[in-house]
């Protein structure tokens, strides 16, 4: 395993983080949030990955779908936070979140809230590959990536030894491994 420094996140400390259901897991839950491919320029070399079909949205799509259908499962709340806030941001993505926002298990929490704040405060977190929350070293919290469509290799290096879930059973396993709550 390849050891390194956690990298900085801002944070709004002005804003609170609502009150966890202390019965039920609180899952946090990170990705990239994405801007029109317009505007990319190289800057993510996971770009590919997201956009390998033709509908845009359904990496997006799968990874929370599938999260929340083991969230349900495994009696969890899903807490979203999105890598950022931006009019820059696609349409269909907000669309996105403002529909599971409407979920009674999720949560949307703003952006500016401090990837740190929400991981030390949640019972798990998954994160899109391979983006800095998932290399929150310093935190007891169990975080793990999830590769919804199965294209990311295990022999990657990508992930610096941090857990990856390749699909929906490996992420209900990870979930069965987390502490149950009373």
């Amino acid at each position: 395993m390849q050891s390194f420094s956690t990298v900085f996140f801002s944070d709004n400390s002005t804003l609170s983080l609502p009150a966890f259901n202390k019965s039920r897991l609180a899952i946090a839950v990170f990705d990239i949030s994405p801007m029109e491919p317009e505007l990319m320029f190289n800057v993510n070399e996971n770009y590919d990955y997201i956009y390998s079909d033709k509908n845009r949205l359904k990496f997006y799509e799968l990874f929370y779908n599938s999260i929340i259908d083991s969230a349900v499962t495994h009696n969890a709340d899903v807490w979203i936070k999105p890598k950022r806030s931006s009019r820059l941001l696609r349409h269909d993505y907000l669309d996105l979140l403002d529909k599971l926002s409407g979920e009674k298990n999720v949560n949307v929490i703003p952006s500016e809230i401090s990837a740190f704040r929400l991981i030390d405060q949640s019972d798990g977190a998954i994160v899109q590959p391979f983006t800095s929350p998932g290399y929150y070293i310093e935190s007891s919290t169990p975080i793990t990536f999830y590769d919804p469509l199965g294209l990311i290799q295990s022999s990657t290096t990508q992930a610096y030894g941090q857990h990856i879930c390749f699909n929906s059973t490996d992420l209900n396993i990870w979930f069965e491994k987390l502490p149950n709550k009373p």
